[in-house]
């Protein structure tokens, strides 16, 4: 799964927890807190991040000072969804957002490897949604506004986040 926000509401977590419970495989690819360009979306991720790695859901975080902004899920090696939803409640209850499918192994590989050219600039959260060491990719420095500026935002963020 790949999107640029990533932001809970209690349907996409149970869906998230279900994954993480049956054992099945998923990885979600976003932007790190110094590759994302939308403060609050980066706040809301922030507030979920811990919630979302207890799912059991591997977690990617893109290494970079440009954002990914691509929205693309690939499921089993053959189906395809690609199109403007981002993975937070906005997108699911306020946006009209659309998601093509394509049932194509042979897109699904183009896909796939599109995915991981990102995901070769990302590192892994462990459990502790800590930076797995990864040789070939160091993260990003966050700039300390970036950083205050996030944080500072969590009250406002939470609070609107369940208004939804």
């Amino acid at each position: 799964m790949q999107s640029p926000y990533v932001i809970l509401d209690d349907n996409l977590e149970d869906t998230l927890r279900q994954l993480g419970a049956q054992e099945i495989t998923a990885d979600i690819l976003t932007n790190s807190m110094a590759s994302s360009p939308n403060p609050l979306a980066c706040t809301g991720y922030y507030l979920d991040r811990g919630r979302i790695l207890e799912s059991g859901i591997s977690v990617w975080e893109y290494q970079s000072v440009d954002s990914i902004h691509a929205k693309s899920y690939l499921i089993d090696g053959r189906m395809a969804l690609v199109g403007s939803y981002n993975m937070d409640p906005r997108s699911a209850y306020i946006d009209t957002e659309l998601m093509l499918a394509i049932d194509s192994e042979e897109f699904a590989v183009q896909l796939q490897l599109a995915q991981q050219s990102y995901q070769s600039q990302s590192l892994p959260l462990d459990a502790d949604g800590q930076y797995s060491v990864k040789p070939q990719t160091d993260a990003e420095e966050v700039s300390l506004l970036k950083q205050v500026r996030t944080y500072a935002l969590y009250p406002g963020v939470w609070m609107f986040k369940y208004l939804v």
